[in-house]
């Protein structure tokens, strides 16, 4: 990244935060506002289908867009595994509630595990906490009641597993 020019850096960061954030932060409070979900903490398993649909479609654009603009490698290709990760994180949720909070995690555990084996990077104190957090995470997710246990440990392996996996193979 430290090829990329400053103006070219900031509109980077802008395109990831809005995909990423902000777009599917308005989402979920505008669907809240028009009464589709009862609340921002989708406690329905139901209510989580469209505010995942939109997310997806807004990862999906920022994808697009590096594309577009020949910006590759491991930014892109956390994208393409966060894009699976949703995409799996929706059919799973049919049947059964996974946390959310843990496949995203469990993402960033994975891409930090990812790049430190392409870059033959030493991450490991990044990496200790991020599984730091990951664990403070889940605990709070199982003792606000939001999700149990197994469906904290799910989520954080199908992101890690997810996202590593499209790292390497990227």
């Amino acid at each position: 990244m430290s090829a990329i020019v400053p103006d070219a850096k900031i509109l980077l960061y802008i395109l990831v935060f809005t995909t990423t954030f902000a777009f599917p932060g308005i989402t979920l409070l505008f669907l809240h506002w028009q009464k589709v979900i009862s609340n921002i903490q989708l406690e329905d398993k139901k209510e989580r289908m469209m505010p995942l649909i939109a997310t997806l479609m807004f990862y999906y654009l920022g994808y697009y867009i590096l594309g577009t603009n020949n910006v590759s490698g491991l930014l892109r290709a956390f994208f393409l595994g966060a894009i699976i990760s949703l995409t799996l994180t929706f059919f799973v949720n049919i049947f059964w509630k996974i946390s959310a909070h843990l496949i995203g995690i469990g993402g960033i555990v994975g891409l930090i595990l990812a790049m430190s084996f392409r870059l033959h990077a030493n991450l490991l104190p990044f990496l200790m906490i991020i599984i730091l957090l990951a664990g403070l995470l889940g605990t709070a997710r199982v003792v606000l009641k939001s999700h149990n246990p197994l469906q904290v440990i799910a989520g954080f392996y199908l992101g890690l597993i997810v996202v590593y996996s499209t790292v390497m193979l990227y």
